[in-house]
């Protein structure tokens, strides 16, 4: 038996805890993390198997790491890859399920662990999962299996738990970038106008409907301000409706004019929406415009069309009362 209590290992857990910390501060891609995470906490528990566990409805093995590669590994990781578990389910759905650390000093005697056959070629004897937590939801489980018994103490399940937040921290915020890249890549490929300006009326971004449909390009416009789109006769009204948001009011989509870079008038319909930062704290207002300038013109058209024949009608009317 294997008893990782003793003093000699405080050290070893600081250093092991900086050193995921660095691991995630650093990764680009939820892969490159858990590979790196798993070697380091297996090299630390001196454990033969890692695995991260993540799902929504069920968990999937998203990382396998092995320090070990006998000929059983490959069922062992091919059973696990394979497998969808449900809350309860094999050692990390029970983890899932309870939102706790389990430890399993036997995996082949205990109710949780649902590969004793394949665990039992691979020579594994204990295993233990803590849950991975992002924005007070379990997300999935860290398991690590090992040949030979291994007895935790308090301190190691301080250290655990530690770890499961912060690459839940982690998850949380390769989710938020793809999203965000994803949005990027939306709005970059939109044909209406989106841009954004900052709390103090600065342009900040620009995509390429907003170059069609004002003529700047995205440098002549990121960094100057709003006033060379706003005409002046309109610029009141803007700023009424952005103090309005600033309020935390919603506003709803209104038509009005804006300025190109020619010095055309143009008739838009625009929107209005809030942009905030982590903290939920207001730092730009995000504007998304449509032409609608030959709609105007044809309302417009229309209107003079109708005082036309209006004018005829009334006119023969006078002619009738006359005669």
């Amino acid at each position: 038996t294997k008893d990782v209590t003793s003093q000699k290992f405080a050290e070893q857990r600081l250093i092991t805890n900086a050193r995921i910390s660095q691991i995630l501060s650093e990764s680009d891609s939820l892969e490159e993390a858990c590979e790196a995470v798993l070697k380091t906490l297996c090299d630390y528990f001196d454990s033969d198997v890692g695995e991260i566990w993540l799902g929504e409805e069920a968990l999937s093995c998203v990382s396998f790491y092995a320090r070990i590669n006998p000929p059983s590994l490959e069922k062992f990781r091919a059973v696990a890859l394979d497998l969808k578990l449900s809350p309860g389910e094999g050692l990390p759905g029970y983890v899932w399920k309870t939102r706790k650390p389990v430890w399993l000093e036997d995996i082949h005697n205990d109710t949780p662990f649902m590969r004793s056959g394949p665990g039992r070629e691979l020579g594994l004897e204990s295993g233990f999962g803590l849950p991975i937590f992002s924005r007070g939801r379990c997300r999935g489980a860290i398991v690590l299996f090992s040949k030979e018994k291994v007895i935790p103490d308090n301190s190691l399940r301080v250290m655990m738990s530690s770890i499961g937040h912060k690459l839940g921290q982690f998850i949380e915020r390769v989710e938020q970038q793809e999203m965000n890249e994803h949005l990027a890549s939306v709005i970059e490929a939109s044909h209406d106008a989106v841009a954004s300006a900052d709390l103090d009326d600065i342009i900040r971004s620009w995509n390429k409907g907003a170059e069609s449909l004002f003529g700047y390009t995205a440098e002549e416009a990121i960094g100057s301000p709003v006033s060379i789109i706003v005409p002046k006769r309109a610029f009141a009204a803007r700023n009424r409706r952005i103090d309005r948001i600033k309020n935390g009011e919603n506003i709803e989509p209104f038509e009005t004019t804006r300025l190109t870079k020619s010095g055309e008038i143009i008739h838009v319909s625009l929107s209005f929406s809030p942009v905030h930062d982590a903290r939920g704290h207001l730092i730009a207002v995000a504007a998304i415009a449509r032409d609608i300038t030959k709609r105007k013109v044809a309302e417009q058209q229309l209107k003079v069309r109708i005082q036309q024949l209006q004018a005829i009608s009334d006119i023969g009317i006078m002619a009738l009362v006359s005669s």
